[in-house]
Parts: structure tokens; C-alpha cells; sequence
């Protein structure tokens, strides 16, 4: 897709989230679920597989974030994937991001651990990277790892220097 295209569809993803509220939420659900698409060989085949009807990769999606995410993040996958964009899902989204950290004055940061983290090590890591960070917290839910068992983050950094730690 070229970057025109990219930025018409993550502006479209961005006005779509802002109209539903829960921005925070929705984001953070489709940037997990951008990077466990590029983590993960066998969901990325099953979502961009011409041969594969459109109803059987809708149905990938349906139980991967049916019931576990919200229905406006469900909906926004779904509309890429109908719309013969799969492939680039993960640079909407990551292109979106940045447009919403824009729009509040943040920044934001990917950083990603070798292996699964326990809580325990989540918070040290935590720890570690505060020092750059003030009202630096961690949110990250115990069930939402990457389908590859890394365990990636995504950091925000306000101008203000406040952070917020979001595992993945």
C-alpha cells in the first residue's frame, strides 16, 4: 500500500476511534494485535491468504478478539482484512498510533523482551525504564501477550514526562 493509502486508512482508523471513545483501549488492542500479526507466520498466512475464503478469515479474527476485545477493535481488523489490506494492518495501526500520540503530545516507544516476562520481571523492567519517565505506571494485563510468548510493550512518554508502561 503506499503511504498515501496508509495514512487515508490509519486517519480513517483514528476518526473511527475517536467517534467510539475508549481511544486508549482501542489502540492499545489493535497494536497488540498488529505485532502478534507480525510475530506470528501462521496468523499472518491465515489473514492474507487469497485462497482462503473472506468468511474463513473473518472467522480467524472473530476468535482471536471475539468476546476479548472491544467491538470497535473487532470491527476496525474486520474492515481491513474485507477491504484486501491485511498485509498491511501493521503499519495502519502503527501509522495511527503515532497520529494519536501526535494529537496528545506523547511519544511512544516499542520495547520487547527475548522471552515472556513474569509479573515480577515486568516491573522491574518497569523500574529500569521510569528513570525516563515520571508517573510512570504499569498496565499491562496478565492474558495479553504476544501469540509468540515475547512479551512487547509499548511506552508512552508525554512531553510532560509522564509515562505509562503498557505490556503487551
Amino acid at each position: 500500500m503506499t503511504s498515501e493509502r496508509i495514512d487515508a486508512y490509519a486517519k480513517a482508523v483514528q476518526t473511527i476511534v475517536a467517534a467510539e471513545g475508549r481511544a486508549d483501549e482501542v489502540e492499545d488492542e489493535l497494536f497488540r494485535f498488529a505485532r502478534a500479526f507480525e510475530a506470528n507466520d501462521s496468523l499472518r498466512g491465515a489473514l492474507t491468504d487469497p485462497q482462503l475464503p473472506l468468511e474463513r478469515r473473518l472467522g480467524v479474527v472473530d476468535e482471536l478478539l471475539g468476546g476479548k476485545a472491544l467491538t470497535t477493535t473487532t470491527a476496525i481488523v474486520t474492515f481491513i482484512i474485507s477491504s484486501g489490506r491485511a498485509s498491511d494492518l501493521p503499519a495502519v495501526v502503527d501509522r495511527m498510533v503515532e497520529m494519536q500520540t501526535q494529537g496528545r503530545a506523547h511519544e511512544v516507544a516499542e520495547v520487547r523482551s527475548a522471552v515472556a516476562l513474569d509479573a515480577a520481571q515486568e516491573a522491574a523492567a518497569c523500574r529500569v525504564l521510569s528513570p525516563a519517565f515520571s508517573n510512570f505506571r504499569n498496565s499491562r494485563q496478565a492474558d495479553r501477550r504476544a501469540a509468540n510468548g515475547t512479551s512487547p510493550w509499548k511506552v508512552r512518554r508525554s512531553r510532560a514526562r509522564r509515562g505509562i508502561c503498557s505490556g503487551m
